[in-house]
């Protein structure tokens, strides 16, 4: 309250990066250190910088990593109650699942419009893995490919 930041989007991106950066780390690093040193040293060899060397070769390996990362962050923020019911008041500010909830009254609970808004929320998020899920799996199919 004291920084002033109470109702406001950056509380919600404070918490959720205090939250989801300590994993995200660990499992990047995990991914990272999965890439053998000699493909970016062979890169380093045939002329490339060391941009070029992560950006071309470190980088695609890690994508599964990414991607993974990229689900539970966005899993984790979009699915969040606690701190959005805590740290924001204001109906504009609302997330969808506080919205959710404000349906629910204690007399009168319209299960259909409780149905329809839990329809409208899952859309966005089965985009988003339609979206990334195909890298995932191309991820795991390279992982286990010997060469």
């Amino acid at each position: 309250k004291q920084l002033g930041i109470v109702n406001t989007r950056l509380a919600l991106v404070l918490s959720y990066t205090t939250f989801c950066l300590p994993f995200c780390l660990w499992l990047l690093r995990a991914f990272f250190e999965s890439i053998p040193l000699e493909l970016e040293e062979a890169a380093l060899v045939d002329g490339a910088g060391r941009g070029r060397a992560v950006w071309h070769v470190v980088l695609p390996l890690a994508l599964p990593g990414l991607i993974a990362a990229a689900i539970f962050t966005f899993i984790l923020a979009y699915n969040d109650f606690l701190f959005a019911l805590v740290l924001i008041t204001s109906e504009e500010l609302k997330t969808l699942p506080v919205g959710v909830n404000d349906l629910f009254n204690a007399t009168i609970v319209d299960w259909g419009m409780i149905m329809a808004a839990g329809v409208m929320i899952t859309v966005p998020a089965v985009l988003f893995f339609a979206a990334v899920q195909r890298y995932l799996v191309q991820g795991w199919g390279a992982g286990g490919v010997k060469g």
